[in-house]
């Protein structure tokens, strides 16, 4: 028996081997996330020479763990209110090899200061508008580094209405 095909496409066998009737093998597939957290369950059919018709199915089941939090990521504020600082709590689950940072840290309408929290892997993102006189919106980008994995550049809105 020789595996075929596999579907989906985009899954990455390696080369195909013929087993003898009986023989264990391996069928390696990479599989890439693409942010997805949590449980994930993909299907694949491999297609083999015996039976060609007939298309065997696998599942495979990974819990991805989820890399940070942000918590809110909309802060407001009443038009013509008091200036008030506003919390974002930032939670990194890899620690030491997350980092966050402010990608744009002068903001037109927003002091923005990143402060680590008093527990690792916690941060603290205190937002406070430079006036509260006239309505805006503004976008507060962040960037996330994990060892390993590409960098990923966040937002936390800011809106004065």
């Amino acid at each position: 028996m020789t595996a075929t095909g596999i579907h989906p496409h985009e899954a990455q066998p390696t080369p195909c081997h013929t087993y003898a009737p009986g023989e264990r093998g391996e069928l390696e597939v990479i599989y890439r996330p693409d942010g997805q957290t949590g449980l994930q369950a993909k299907t694949l059919a491999v297609t083999t020479s015996d039976q060609p018709d007939r298309p065997v199915t696998l599942t495979l089941k990974v819990d991805i763990p989820r890399l940070f939090g942000i918590f809110p990521r909309l802060v407001t504020w009443p038009l013509g209110s008091d200036a008030v600082e506003k919390l974002v709590t930032i939670s990194l689950h890899r620690i030491p090899e997350t980092t966050v940072s402010i990608v744009d840290p002068d903001q037109e309408h927003v002091h923005a200061t990143l402060r680590q929290g008093e527990k690792p892997g916690a941060h603290a993102l205190l937002l406070r508008p430079k006036s509260t006189a006239t309505a805006f919106r503004a976008t507060i980008r962040l960037k996330i580094e994990s060892e390993g994995l590409p960098s990923q550049i966040l937002a936390v809105y800011a809106d004065l209405r």
